[in-house]
């Protein structure tokens, strides 16, 4: 009896150790290889669900001292730009970030290696979104606030977690299997400094639109929108960043203007105008305290002819500075990238509690005279966004 359990746990042993080595050489997520890896090894698998689980131990790896971060708007912007000469760059965005997880994420990426540049998008959408907090995959204790955090035991526990799940899980063999089968369609595109790129029209132009409002729409049934919680999340953030003497730059994402319009039917004007006020006054007030200059806040909402841009059929969608109304084509996020960087730029304007109701009343002059003037296509749109 004895010789037979020996004899089964010898097997057991050497099962288990070749489900994990083979998922280890196989590596879908790049956890253990990313250093050095290609583009072509990153787009073995779709990574989109997988990002909140594999960018944090890429930041590790990498060690970046130059990162841009925030959602999936933010997610195309390449991280490089003659400011950042010398620096290691990567784009730490997720999908659908939320500030909670963009306020971890800067400190863990700080702890790991300071940073020397930070970019930030702040969306509308997540400073009036109390809920949720986080997304799934989000794992709190896969971060630490500082050096010393690597070494406490949740951080320990949950890299053992991350480490059986990552070697001995039938969800990461599955993933090694497509890794190592034939390519099928795909509709997105993966970089190695952490971008990701829409490479087909599915979910662009009209259908794009009809998509992310229905998305926006469904937020109304979470919880009713408030800034407040998220207001003292950014607060905190500034704080770090100012305190660890971070060069630091926000950007106030640019949606179309008919986004805008929907959110005005989804809240209200006053939040809107009441939110973005508080974002500038905010960053001002903790300059202030830090006898530092105010850390640049571009905002791009006014640009016409870019913001108040046709809403294209996808055939046509080449032609436009958004896939949908909310996600950024190639040549706009270029340009947020400059404007938000160069010394001199005609893309943008940098932001103050002097200038902001200035800037927010030129997007409401936008959107007034896009919703009149494009009355037909907003109906057709509207239709079927209401349709259920």
């Amino acid at each position: 009896m004895t010789r037979y359990l020996i004899t089964v746990g010898v097997i057991l042993l050497l099962f288990i150790g070749t489900f994990g080595t083979f998922n280890y050489f196989v590596d879908p997520l790049l956890l253990y290889q990313q250093q050095g890896s290609s583009n072509a090894t990153l787009n073995r698998i779709d990574q989109f669900d997988n990002m909140r689980f594999s960018k944090p131990y890429h930041v590790l790896e990498l060690k970046p001292d130059a990162i841009i971060i925030g959602s999936s708007r933010s997610g195309t912007i390449i991280p490089k730009h003659a400011q950042w000469l010398g620096l290691k760059g990567y784009n730490f965005s997720l999908p659908g970030m939320t500030l909670n997880e963009i306020n971890r994420s800067v400190r863990h990426a700080h702890a790991n290696h300071r940073l020397n540049k930070l970019m930030i998008g702040i969306d509308y959408q997540a400073v009036v979104s109390p809920l949720p907090t986080s997304r799934s995959g989000f794992e709190p204790d896969r971060l630490v606030s500082s050096a010393t955090g690597f070494r406490s035991a949740t951080y320990l526990g949950q890299y053992l977690t991350d480490l059986q799940a990552s070697l001995l899980s039938l969800d990461i063999a599955s993933e090694s299997l497509a890794a190592l089968s034939p390519p099928g369609p795909r509709v997105r595109k993966y970089f190695s400094n952490g971008i990701w790129r829409s490479i087909t029209n599915q979910l662009t132009g009209r259908g794009g639109y009809i998509f992310s409002a229905k998305n926006t729409a469904r937020t109304r049934e979470v919880t009713p929108f408030e800034a407040d919680t998220n207001l003292a999340i950014y607060e905190d953030l500034l704080r770090f960043c100012y305190s660890n003497n971070i060069d630091t730059r926000l950007f106030l994402t640019p949606t179309h203007v008919f986004v805008v319009d929907l959110w005005f039917g989804l809240a209200s004007e006053a939040l809107w105008r009441d939110t973005h006020r508080r974002l500038l006054a905010i960053n001002q007030q903790l300059a202030s305290e830090y006898n530092r200059t105010a850390f640049i806040i571009r905002g791009f909402g006014n640009e016409a002819q870019v913001t108040d841009e046709p809403i294209y059929l996808a055939r046509h969608i080449e032609r436009a500075w958004f896939d949908d109304g909310v996600h950024y084509r190639a040549k706009m996020a270029n340009g947020l990238m400059k404007g938000v960087w160069d010394t001199h730029s005609d893309f943008g304007q940098n932001l103050s509690s002097d200038n902001i109701d200035q800037y927010l009343d030129s997007i409401d002059a936008l959107r007034v005279n896009f919703m009149r003037d494009n009355q037909e296509v907003i109906a057709q749109l509207q239709a079927k966004i209401d349709a259920q």
